[in-house]
């Protein structure tokens, strides 16, 4: 009886640590990293095809260096002593007392470490060009939060997002592929640049508060939340309005279009942008625009290869 009462106990703990990590690696933040490997990897598809194994490597090592990001994120938070002013959100492991700082801290070294292992073998098959984007990307999510100056907390934030989880994951997804630099790659990335930029920017908003005790320069805090709540607008409206104005001059129409169908959404969203009525609607608004961000990339990238089986259009 004993013993069999010891081994559930194991076993719920064991569940439980899942569960806290599960939350630590913020699962609602990947898509961040996910949509950009699809859009890429349907522009190389479109345009020949794809290596199956080169894109099962870079889907992963993306999204190792999200989550390697946000456990960063997570530990930075809780050395600077940031909690005391932040709310308690469901992802603050270490607050809760759920996984100790060090083994967060560790969970990144690892996830880091695992997506420059992938890298190391993309950079063997694909060439040196793909080291320094991987190890720039790396850097990027390490400093994001991490170091004596972090990038996030100096008003960096929204440039670094848009480049290094938008524009580059893109172009050099697309790149793994097919080996060139392509300029119908670097436009496409502009639509997922914005959109999640604008997760950041609703995030910003949800914790303008927190971040302005904390000294954190932030959108929010360094602009005023009107401005960062027009930044939010210009960036999801712009991601429509570039599929239009794509669209209108035929490249990629009418398959193309067939992103407008996560419009209202958008919508919804810029109206609880705009009227910012408390935290837990703002809280909704940074959950629904990764949601959008997926939803966007996923019809995106349906809509290329529609493209290339129906249309055979190039930009």
């Amino acid at each position: 009886l004993v013993n069999a009462i010891m081994h559930n106990l194991l076993m719920v703990s064991h569940i439980s640590s899942i569960k806290a990590w599960y939350r630590a690696t913020r699962p609602f933040t990947l898509s961040a990293s996910i949509v950009p490997v699809l859009v890429g990897t349907s522009i190389a598809w479109r345009q020949g095809g794809i290596d199956v194994i080169l894109f099962f490597l870079t889907l992963f090592g993306s999204a190792l260096i999200q989550i390697g990001t946000n456990l960063s994120d997570e530990y930075s938070d809780h050395t600077r002593g940031s909690y005391t002013s932040k709310f308690p959100a469901p992802h603050k492991v270490i607050l809760q007392g759920l996984l100790s700082p060090r083994s967060v801290k560790l969970g990144a070294y690892i996830s880091f470490s695992l997506a420059a292992l992938m890298g190391i073998y993309l950079v063997i098959v694909v060439g040196w060009a793909i080291l320094f984007i991987g190890l720039a990307s790396i850097a990027a999510g390490y400093f994001y939060s991490a170091g004596r100056l972090p990038l996030g907390n100096l008003g960096l934030g929204e440039p670094v997002v848009f480049i290094f989880m938008g524009i580059l994951p893109v172009v050099a997804t697309h790149y793994i592929q097919v080996r060139i630099v392509s300029g119908e790659a670097l436009l496409l990335s502009l639509p997922v640049g914005f959109l999640v930029t604008a997760i950041l920017v609703a995030n910003n908003l949800r914790d303008v508060k927190e971040d302005g005790e904390a000294g954190k320069v932030t959108s929010a805090t360094h602009l005023g939340e009107r401005v960062a709540a027009l930044i939010y607008i210009g960036l999801v409206a712009g991601a429509f309005l570039f599929v239009v104005i794509v669209s209108a001059w035929g490249m990629e129409a009418p398959f193309f279009l067939v992103s407008l169908l996560s419009l209202p959404r958008g919508i919804s969203l810029i109206r609880r942008v705009w009227q910012r009525k408390d935290r837990p609607s703002l809280n909704i608004a940074v959950r629904d625009t990764a949601i959008l961000h997926m939803q966007f990339g996923l019809l995106m990238s349906a809509g290329l290869l529609a493209a290339k089986y129906f249309a055979g259009t190039n930009l």
